[in-house]
Order: structure tokens, then C-alpha cells, then sequence
């Protein structure tokens, strides 16, 4: 018989909650360095050095032996979505090496169950050798990339399309947006990266009720706008909450039987116009990228990638769309702007 290599397993953060906490600063390091730009990693490690020893988020130690070498960290609080969204996977100096990586991942979903989406930018690997990793376990790349608007940016004068009416958001309007959101992003990549439940209708009711509640940042409602058709019925909804830096659009819904015509352009101008009448100098938003329609729209209103694109993988067999919404299927390996945790520990915003 050949000889059999060493034991692994995983433990519970818990087990040793300060090599946890070393491996995720090594980890969140890792990752600053990779980013493009580069980023400091000192907000991002304290925030998750903070949720491991307080037990707030998921995770399991990679042993080899009796030695924790790698970390899994993972948020699925509130959601019933069909697979686990990890946000950090590493292993530490030595073990990482291309066969450690796909041992670990066999070894986690066999414990866990399905991993729907994973960090790119392994630490100790060559993105080639994570590609084969992760590819030949069905998973695909895709990226998301922060835009931001010059304050010296021009807005145009567009009009609202006719039969639209656009007016400020209402505490009321909260059924009414997420009826918008279920039509627009029932069958988009966006819903699987952002799933709480396997209901499109109940997902979106879940999503904006979040955002209107403040889980992201305190909701601006004055910045924030509902399109409604002459007969009442909501046709689309644009969403901003204060981040650390400056409002955020955390979402832009259209119903699909309104594409074309202007609605989600004149949502957003309308925003950006009251953002600028108040003095922000900061506006900001995150889109997946292969999003055409989206990005189309950004640039056209003057926004420009600010950071990113960050990649990340989805898996082909839980998510059955790619993010340009054709069919999922393997892409390239990612390029430059890896980054190994997709997560700050606090959850990314949605849509945009």
C-alpha cells in the first residue's frame, strides 16, 4: 500500500481563536498587497480579528496534523440560500501550494456542503495553479469594480422618459421597490451573488427591506427615487445609503417591460442632482463587470472605475448564469486586481 499522507481536518474557530485571528491578518495582508490599488489591510484585519473573538461569523481551522496551517471564514446569518459565500480562504506559508488548496476545498465541502462563491488570489500560488484548482471543481471567474463620479463631472440634461413620473422614496414605497427589484434581478447573475432566500420575490423583500432599515448605512431617502408608470405601478427604484467615504447607490432596479427607455438613466440623474445640491463630494457604486447595460450607463453619466476589478469565482453548478447573462461556464484565469478575501467582514454592497 502506498503511504498514507498526514490527517487533516477542520476545527472550530474556536478551538484557538488567536491562530485564527494570526492566519486572517496574514490573509487580509496578503490580499493588500495584491489589490489594485493597494489597499491597507489595518480596518480590514481589526474588523475581522473583531468577529472572530466575538463568535460572529463562520469559519473553520485547516488542520494538517495537529497544526492549524489555513483558514475559512463564510457569512450565511438570515439567509436560505443554497450554498455557503466564502469570503476568505488561505492557507498559510508552506501549506500553500496548489494540492493543499484543492485537499482543503474537498475536505470543506464535504464537511459544510456547497461553496457558492470563493476569493481569488489564493496566497502562495500562481493564479494558474489556483485556476486548476477551482476550475476542475466547476467554478468560473467574474470581478466587480468600485466606480465614482468626479466632482468636476458634468451631468447631462436628460428628460424623464415620457409617462414617467420620478419622485423621492417614502417609508411606504418598500413593497413597491422590492416588487422592482423581484422583476429585475430574478434571473441575473446579481441575485446569486447577493441571495438571502430561493424565492426571487421574498430575496428582494429581504434585500431592500435591509437597505431601507440601515443594515448598509444609514438609508437617504432624499437621494433615493421610485419610477412609477401613469398608471401608478413602480417601474423602477434607485438606492442610497451613507458609506464611510460618501453616499453609495447600493441599487438600481428597472423593470425589464420599461428597458430602453431612459427610466433607470433618469432615476439616477435625479439622485446625482440632489447628491450635488448638497455638497457631496463623494459618490460612489460597485457593478459586476460583463454587466454591459450597467456599465453602460455609469460611464455615460460620467462615473470611472476607482478600484477593482476585484475577481472572484462562482460556481457553474449553483449559479447558472455568467454575470453578462448568458450561460455560466469556465472563464479565464483572473488578471490583474486579485484579490484573496472578497470581504471586509462587513457584507459588500449590493447591486449597482
Amino acid at each position: 500500500m502506498p503511504p498514507r499522507g498526514p490527517h487533516v481536518d477542520l476545527a472550530p474557530l474556536s478551538s484557538d481563536v488567536e491562530t485564527a485571528v494570526g492566519l486572517a491578518r496574514e490573509a487580509v495582508e496578503a490580499s493588500a498587497r495584491q489589490a489594485v490599488p493597494p489597499l491597507d489591510p489595518g480596518p480590514r484585519s481589526a474588523h475581522l480579528a473583531g468577529r472572530i473573538q466575538a463568535g460572529t461569523v463562520d469559519g473553520r481551522l485547516y488542520r494538517v496534523g495537529r497544526k492549524a496551517v489555513g483558514l475559512v471564514l463564510w457569512d450565511d446569518e438570515g439567509t436560505s440560500a443554497p450554498g455557503h459565500h466564502v469570503h476568505l480562504f488561505h492557507l498559510a506559508g508552506p501549506f500553500a501550494s496548489e494540492e493543499e488548496y484543492g485537499r482543503f476545498l474537498d475536505r470543506l465541502r464535504s464537511e459544510i456542503g456547497p461553496i457558492v462563491f470563493l476569493p481569488a488570489g489564493l496566497s502562495g500560488v500562481t493564479p494558474e495553479q489556483e485556476a486548476r484548482v477551482v476550475t476542475a471543481r466547476r467554478f468560473a471567474a467574474f470581478s466587480r469594480s468600485e466606480m465614482r463620479l468626479p466632482p468636476s463631472a458634468p451631468l447631462p440634461d436628460l428628460p424623464v422618459p415620457a409617462g414617467i413620473r420620478v419622485r423621492s422614496m417614502r417609508a411606504d414605497d418598500e413593497p413597491a421597490a422590492a416588487a422592482v427589484h423581484a422583476a429585475a434581478f430574478g434571473a441575473h447573475f446579481d441575485f446569486y451573488l447577493f441571495q438571502r432566500s430561493t424565492d426571487p420575490r421574498r430575496n428582494s423583500e429581504l434585500e431592500v427591506h435591509d437597505v431601507m432599515a440601515g443594515r448598509w448605512g444609514e438609508f437617504l431617502p432624499w437621494a433615493s427615487f421610485l419610477a412609477e408608470a401613469e398608471d401608478g405601478r413602480a417601474s423602477g427604484v434607485c438606492l442610497f445609503v451613507r458609506a464611510s467615504y460618501g453616499p453609495l447607490l447600493i441599487s438600481l432596479a428597472v423593470d425589464p417591460r420599461v428597458h430602453g427607455r431612459g427610466v433607470g438613466r433618469a432615476l439616477t440623474l435625479a439622485s446625482l442632482r440632489v447628491l450635488r445640491e448638497r455638497g457631496e463630494a463623494v459618490i460612489a457604486l460597485n457593478v459586476t463587470e460583463g454587466n454591459r447595460r450597467a456599465i453602460a450607463l455609469y460611464e455615460g453619466l460620467g462615473f470611472l472605475r476607482s478600484v477593482g476589478p476585484e475577481a472572484s469565482w462562482f460556481s457553474t453548478e449553483l449559479v447558472p448564469v455568467a454575470p453578462d447573462g448568458s450561460p455560466s461556464r469556465p472563464s479565464p484565469v483572473p488578471g490583474p486586481g486579485r484579490s484573496g478575501s472578497t470581504d471586509d467582514g462587513a457584507p459588500q454592497s449590493p447591486r449597482a
